[in-house]
């Protein structure tokens, strides 16, 4: 009977695109900068006009705070979003315990099978064996260091409390969160630890350590690193969207390996529930998905974003991956290495915040 019932849902989906192939449609995407460039935008309008001779018309918005994605999709104004893995079941945002997202139809989306198996249906965004959330690239929230002014790269997160460091470091003004598990990282706690509010509020340096890191941060750059947040410093804490850029600029950063290790997020698709009564736009929107993990797209989010693909075999393209992240692309990395944040009850939440809020009105006051 599923089977039955999958033949004639999939036949009722291309009888309405058949009779409706004279119409566009439109898709709006809320994603983090560089998720979905004009270029290949364009080039799935194309590929979706030949298979479905359908115009397309996709309306593209940038986001700088995660709590745009919520408001996005709970308004409806947005069918597609890009949170990181531990955003849409979170208590301050919870969009699959809300059903304000839909399950993903992988049939549409062939692309899945070539994921990092650490990332399929991991419990970030699966829930009763449905898949709610797509990779798109992984990475961490990291330390890097300029070269040319570094000559050894550090191997602390230390570095950025010595004081010869003041004001040669910039960090997230939006990632709470982050910005205060570094910190724990560098009072040695590990793993797990650093997501325990309670715990590492014990110690009276946490709130010394994010006191001086945003004091003596030079700038605190929004929504994603750009070139002009680094440019001229020795350190900073970042996604690492800017160090390819700041490359061909002629100034080489690099990430650094702490000895304390480092946190990490994957982002992910979800469709929203805007899509629910139209299976045409859902599959087109499935579909766009799909693209993004092509060869071709993940590529370009590493070459021009420096982020790490989340697909597996990248093929002859491969050897042109610059190892910006030590060992990428890989399986035992994801699941072993990266501390991929988790998620937060929403005391715990307004705690990491209130905290850095704290650190942010006392840099403003001095």
């Amino acid at each position: 009977m599923a089977y039955a019932y999958s033949i004639r849902y999939s036949s009722l989906i291309f009888s309405l695109v058949a009779s409706f192939m004279t119409q566009s449609i439109e898709l709006n995407i809320l994603c983090w900068e560089g998720y979905a460039v004009r270029k290949h935008i364009q080039s799935f309008q194309s590929i979706v006009e030949k298979k479905h001779n359908l115009r397309v018309r996709i309306s593209v918005q940038d986001v700088s705070d995660p709590q745009e994605f919520f408001d996005g999709i709970r308004s409806r104004k947005a069918d597609i979003i890009s949170p990181a893995h531990n955003i849409p079941k979170s208590h301050r945002w919870p969009m699959i315990q809300s059903n304000i997202v839909l399950p993903i139809d992988l049939k549409h989306v062939p692309n899945y099978q070539k994921l990092i198996p650490a990332l399929k249906l991991n419990r970030f965004v699966g829930q009763d064996e449905k898949v709610y959330g797509i990779p798109i690239v992984y990475g961490y929230y990291g330390l890097v260091y300029n070269k040319s002014l570094v000559k050894k790269p550090p191997d602390s997160w230390k570095v950025l409390w010595d004081r010869r460091n003041k004001y040669q470091f910039t960090v997230s003004a939006d990632y709470h969160e982050a910005n205060i598990y570094a910190v724990a990282l560098s009072l040695g706690y590990v793993r797990n630890e650093i997501f325990n509010y309670d715990l590492i509020m014990q110690n009276k340096l946490l709130r010394e350590r994010t006191n001086a890191m945003a004091k003596f941060a030079k700038s605190l750059w929004v929504g994603v690193d750009k070139p002009d947040d680094l440019r001229g410093l020795k350190y900073g804490v970042v996604w690492g969207f800017a160090l390819n850029a700041l490359k061909e600029q002629g100034e080489e950063w690099a990430f650094a390996a702490p000895k304390e290790g480092a946190t990490g997020w994957v982002d992910h698709w979800l469709i929203g529930y805007s899509l629910a009564n139209d299976p045409i736009k859902k599959m087109i929107a499935e579909e766009w998905i799909n693209y993004t993990l092509s060869e071709e797209v993940q590529l370009f989010y590493h070459q021009h974003l420096g982020q790490q693909p989340v697909v597996n075999h990248l093929g002859r393209s491969s050897e042109n991956i610059q190892k910006t992240i030590p060992t990428i692309n890989d399986d035992k990395f994801v699941e072993n290495e990266l501390i991929l944040w988790e998620i937060l009850s929403r005391r715990e939440q307004n705690g990491f915040i209130g905290l850095w809020n704290q650190a942010i009105k006392k840099r403003e006051s001095e």
